[in-house]
């Protein structure tokens, strides 16, 4: 076997390798160990092709960290609407109990609820009788809600 194909071999199991990991580190492994399987081809040095192969890979997994760093990180999934289809919706609350909870209907279901800054006892349950929230989040069982914002009408 040439040395050409013994690199093609190991950037084709590199690419199946990375079709199960999704990580594309070792997709750049595998454009090195292409990058030496090419210097192979042209009948460079075996030194030539490993030294290429490290300086492609490289600035392959470098290429692969600018791009994690650049990407948009996720909401956190208690957080996100594309996972949760009531962020957003508004939940009548009659009253908050003194431990800074309370219950609410919402979808056809009573659901445990707290603010979203944190317990009532540093609002006073007295200052926040009830009335309308919008859901934040959803820790668990738990609604997580704040207040909506006062709006003047247009």
């Amino acid at each position: 076997m040439t040395m050409h194909s013994i690199w093609f071999v190991a950037a084709i199991v590199l690419v199946i390798a990375e079709l199960f990991s999704g990580s594309l580190y070792l997709l750049a492994v595998a454009i090195g160990a292409l990058a030496g399987a090419i210097s192979a081809w042209f009948g460079m040095s075996i030194w030539v092709q490993t030294i290429l192969c490290a300086v492609v890979t490289l600035v392959g997994v470098y290429a692969v960290q600018q791009r994690r760093k650049a990407a948009p990180q996720a909401l956190a999934s208690r957080e996100n609407p594309d996972l949760l289809i009531d962020l957003g919706s508004k939940v009548y609350v009659e009253a908050w109990q003194t431990n800074g909870t309370a219950r609410v209907s919402h979808q056809g279901t009573e659901w445990d609820a707290q603010l979203e800054t944190g317990d009532l006892t540093t609002r006073g349950p007295t200052e926040s009788p009830g009335g309308w929230y919008i859901i934040k989040a959803i820790d668990s069982n738990k609604l997580v809600l704040a207040p909506v914002s006062k709006q003047p009408i247009v």
